[in-house]
């Protein structure tokens, strides 16, 4: 239901912004926002999960609030599946919504380096850490990659993650 390609109400809907973000209901509510609001009215936020793709989980955090991150899905691209790996969002270690834009509009060290102590704040929550700790352990045995689409790694979450992970012993290739 939150993913498309925005191409049946166009030019409304477009990729980043199809139907179910558009406020085409009354009151201006969107279609993903009146469906989690009917769902909610049987369901707790907590049991209610959205598949989506990677590029929409801002818009479907933005208008389903109340879910929790963890309940975001991303779904897996086609090509990677065919290949048999998968590309998975870990929300428990993806940056909050107010520090990722932190990151996305440093231009200076300085900002980076705000951005960077906010999210090693937010990794020091205990759910994170105890994420941080079992992927740390898992490395010694698997082999798993952590990747984001940032083009540069030296400006992205990923470059922070990796030294969180280095610090609790991980086994980095």
């Amino acid at each position: 239901m939150a993913g498309g390609g925005g191409t049946r109400l166009w030019p409304a809907s477009r990729k980043l912004r199809p139907k179910q973000f558009l406020p085409m209901l009354s009151g201006g509510e969107t279609l993903l926002g009146a469906t989690v609001a009917r769902v909610q009215s049987v369901v707790p936020p907590e049991r209610i999960l959205v598949v989506t793709a990677a590029d929409q989980v801002a818009e479907v955090q933005h208008t389903a609030p109340s879910l929790p991150a963890a309940n975001i899905v991303i779904e897996p691209k086609a090509r990677y599946a065919e290949d048999d790996w998968y590309d998975v969002w870990f929300p428990t270690l993806a940056p909050s919504l107010e520090t990722m834009k932190l990151a996305q509009t440093a231009t200076s060290a300085g900002q980076w380096s705000a951005f960077t102590r906010k999210y090693r704040a937010e990794m020091s929550r205990p759910e994170a850490r105890h994420a941080l700790d079992v992927l740390a352990a898992l490395s010694h045995t698997s082999n798993f990659s952590i990747g984001c689409y940032c083009a540069d790694e030296s400006h992205c979450h990923r470059s922070i993650l990796r030294a969180l992970l280095n610090e609790r012993g991980a086994a980095i290739i």
